[in-house]
């Protein structure tokens, strides 16, 4: 009696169990709620959510330009994925610095950050990010069905091999999943990385849409990614493929895309017309074959442009030059950079005015104490100017090479007779 009165308890005590769980097995009841199953509803609905894939790169949360952020522990604007790519690219060699002390930013240019740096932890989850949400996409829409949605799907595995791309390229050995999992992956090395990316690559590369609309990848998009990656594979899988990198990038070269030839503004250079906020339209958009989209209005971020170009202006720059309203005073070259082009010191003067008969004598100038004068450009009444290169000595101000007009403290030297050198 005992063992049939546990076995009831027992099957008594399942049913609940399943009862309870048939229960919570219901739709929302609120009409303004929007489930996972709304999202994947039809073919509309899921270009929304591929629409998420390719903000996830240029966003940074739910409001912008900050507020509800997608990662925690740093601050949301550092958080954007352009921003980061840039400051780990960038900042960590001679071509640029930032003067902000943030915490981990002056490591990365003095090249001694650990795992622990806010920027590469916050780079490996904004990628991871990307990698899941790509995931969780292609699950959902593979239960439609349609040509369209199988091209949403390959834009979806393109967005996902680029994570993986920026994941191989900055981090080296990272964990490899296709899937929405509980497990703990297992970590993969640089090949099979590599491998992975070329497959899907190949394998979307027919799927991709020969044009698409701005701001979407087509298939050209995954011969480009192809190509820089047969570029660095000798770094990252011991075996160089220069060959097939050619291939791809020549296939690039013959698409449809050109370089921008089209001087909108009338400026005199169409170059200028890839940094305008209209270079979607303006004949720039020719150029561009893959693209993370801002505007001011609907997508604000203090990464991305707004970054570029904010960050970049300080001291003494008007901003107003620059079309923003102020400077954030971060981003500078080094010297070293700088160092690396010639001075056009003709072409500057030129600039300055008409030439006077004002110049510079001394050991410190190109022709020493004998001549003949540095001569000076005249940029307002009794103000003279001159780029030259100089070198340790002294130096006088004169008039047509004639030592009886030459300006000095006292006679002897003539620094008080100069602004600034």
């Amino acid at each position: 009696m005992k063992n049939i009165f546990k076995s009831l308890l027992y099957i008594l005590s399942l049913s609940i169990v399943v009862s309870c769980h048939d229960d919570l097995n219901q739709s929302p009841i609120d009409p303004d709620s929007f489930t996972e199953e709304n999202v994947f509803a039809s073919v509309n609905e899921a270009k929304g959510a591929l629409a998420k894939l390719y903000a996830s790169l240029a966003l940074t949360g739910q409001n912008g330009p900050a507020g509800s952020p997608d990662i925690a522990d740093i601050d949301e604007g550092f958080s954007q994925f352009s921003r980061m790519l840039f400051n780990l690219n960038e900042i960590t060699t001679d071509h640029a610095v930032v003067g902000w002390g943030d915490p981990g930013l002056p490591d990365l240019h003095g090249m001694y950050w650990s795992s622990s740096n806010d920027f590469t932890e916050a780079m490996y989850y904004r990628l991871a990010q990307a990698v899941s949400f790509s995931n969780s996409f292609i699950k959902n829409a593979s239960e439609l069905s349609g040509d369209e949605v199988n091209v949403f799907i390959a834009e979806a595995r393109f967005l996902r091999a680029y994570a993986y791309y920026n994941l191989l390229d900055l981090y080296g050995n990272v964990p490899l999943t296709t899937e929405i999992s509980t497990e703990l992956p297992t970590q993969s090395n640089r090949t099979e990385l590599f491998n992975f990316i070329e497959s899907e690559l190949m394998e979307i590369e027919t799927i991709l849409l020969a044009s698409n609309e701005y701001g979407r990848v087509d298939n050209i998009a995954a011969h480009a990614l192809l190509s820089r990656l047969y570029l660095n594979a000798e770094a990252w899988t011991g075996q160089d493929r220069y060959a097939d990198c050619i291939t791809y990038s020549q296939n690039v070269i013959n698409s449809g895309y050109s370089l921008n030839m089209n001087d909108a503004n009338g400026n005199g250079t169409a170059y200028d017309e890839l940094f305008m906020a209209d270079n979607d339209i303006n004949g720039a958009q020719n150029e561009f074959i893959f693209t993370l989209n801002f505007d001011g209005m609907q997508s604000q971020t203090y990464g991305g442009t707004t970054f570029l170009v904010h960050a970049a202006i300080g001291g003494s720059m008007n901003p107003g030059n620059f079309g923003v309203n102020g400077g954030w005073g971060g981003l500078r070259t080094t010297k070293n950079l700088v160092n690396q082009f010639a001075v056009d010191l003709d072409a500057l003067n030129s600039s300055l005015g008409s030439q006077s008969d004002w110049g510079l004598v001394g050991s410190a100038t190109p022709n020493g104490w004998n001549g003949p004068d540095v001569e000076m450009f005249q940029t307002g009444p009794q103000e003279f100017s001159i780029y030259a290169e100089l070198v340790s000595g002294e130096l006088k101000f004169r008039f047509n090479e004639d030592w009886g007009n030459n300006f000095g403290d006292n006679g002897n030297d003539g620094t008080s007779g100069i602004r600034r050198c």
